[in-house]
């Protein structure tokens, strides 16, 4: 499998890229989700969102870069396409 390193450099792997998965309690604050290639943008209940990014940052995923949170939307910025699409998933 062709991966990329944290410069931006090509390498072969024999084994998949295992991603860290998302803390459970996460979900059950999500309406919806929708993903821009390696960002998502979650949906919550009005004054949900900043609970949802104090999780999100606590749980420590070296794979999400940071979060925005908004009254009711948050922004998740994650390392790259392939960790924002594994993420949009486990929502659903």
């Amino acid at each position: 499998m062709k991966l990329r390193d944290e410069e931006g450099k090509l390498y072969y792997s024999l084994s998949e890229h295992v991603l860290p998965s998302l803390d459970p309690t996460v979900k059950d604050y999500v309406k919806s989700v929708s993903r821009a290639q390696f960002m998502l943008v979650l949906h919550t209940e009005l004054g949900e969102a900043d609970v949802l990014a104090n999780l999100i940052d606590s749980d420590g995923n070296p794979e999400i870069l940071g979060t925005v949170a908004g009254a009711d939307t948050l922004l998740v910025i994650c390392k790259d396409a392939v960790v924002a699409e594994k993420l949009e998933s486990e929502f659903h």
